[in-house]
């Protein structure tokens, strides 16, 4: 993979290429941004950066067995569901893998691609890990922000940043990809950095379509009385409590983008809306209520988000955003 492929995080390359090149890596970096804005990709290109530098040949994809890279993540049992944290089993696993010589003679490298799913016990085999890392390894976690991690972790950590990607980055690589300008406009102002939120919706049709059933959901929402909200939620959530993490984390994310465009319609400042409220009959409604309802509701949504990711219960947590939020009479 070639770093120009990479849409935006050129800060991030480039200080990790400036570390490669003098020999001055880190044995762990924390990747934290919001998903689908990139870190998997730079991830990627990071490990194959390190592996070819090692060794002169291209990397498998991560997908496939590479023998000096691992790859952490969930397990799935045997009715196909992932399992709702890693294991200290795995980790204690991870470390015997990398107590072993390099296959290769160069990096061995460790991918934590669900870094928030690490459990008390599995932290802490981790963190040993950590502490008195094996020569030549590297890590590399990834996680929506640091709170999702224990404090002790963070710290033995190089903690990288990722930013949302610009929205003409998207719209050229969209219309580089055969896109139509209008198309690739409106694409990229929905997905709101999130560069691959926007592919997504080119490589799955049904991709686009589900988020404008979320859009009108939550204009439902808001329509709706309290009690009926409740119902509403449950529709939506999976009954699956190993999967309701997930799938409310994806729910607040499409909240949020709702309400700020909320809060900008009421400031006065639509122009930067990345969604349509034209037609959803609300748009009058919305100004009949001051800023600081709405600007409350999106407090609550945050704080929240900031809940669920520490493992609190997601029903409730939705349950508390739609009590914060005004009915809208139409």
């Amino acid at each position: 993979m070639s770093e120009k492929s990479i849409l935006g995080h050129g800060k991030i390359i480039e200080f990790l290429n400036k570390a490669i090149k003098q020999g001055t890596l880190s044995h762990a970096y924390l990747f934290v941004g919001m998903d689908s804005v990139g870190k998997t990709t730079v991830a990627e290109w990071f490990i194959e950066t390190l592996i070819n530098n090692n060794v002169g040949n291209g990397l498998k994809p991560l997908s496939t067995t590479h023998p000096d890279v691992f790859i952490l993540e969930r397990l799935v049992d045997e009715k196909g569901k992932e399992k709702n944290v890693i294991t200290v089993e795995q980790v204690r696993e991870l470390r015997h893998q990398l107590s072993l010589s390099s296959f290769l003679g160069g990096y061995k490298i460790a991918f934590l691609k669900e870094a928030a799913y690490l459990n008390t016990q599995s932290s802490n085999a981790l963190l040993k890990i950590l502490e008195e890392p094996p020569e030549k390894t590297i890590f590399i976690l990834r996680a929506r922000n640091t709170k999702e991690l224990p404090a002790t972790i963070v710290s033995r950590c190089q903690v990288l940043r990722f930013s949302l990607v610009s929205q003409s980055l998207i719209e050229q690589a969209l219309e580089k990809e055969g896109i139509e300008s209008k198309e690739a406009h409106l694409i990229s102002r929905l997905c709101q950095g999130m560069v691959g939120i926007a592919f997504s919706f080119i490589e799955n049709k049904n991709a686009w379509q589900d988020y404008q059933e979320s859009f009108f959901q939550f204009i439902d929402l808001l329509k709706s009385a309290p009690y009926k909200r409740f119902s509403l939620l449950l529709q939506k959530l999976p009954k699956d409590e190993l999967n309701q993490k997930a799938q409310a984390l994806e729910i607040l994310d499409q909240w949020e983008s709702f309400l700020r465009d909320i809060i900008l319609t009421r400031v006065g400042v639509s122009e930067l809306q990345r969604n349509d409220f034209s037609g959803t009959g609300i748009e009058t409604s919305i100004s009949s209520f001051p800023v600081v309802i709405w600007k409350q509701a999106l407090d609550c949504l945050r704080y929240v988000r900031q809940m669920i990711s520490q493992n609190a219960n997601p029903l409730l947590g939705l349950e508390r955003i739609v009590l914060s939020l005004p009915v809208i009479k139409i």
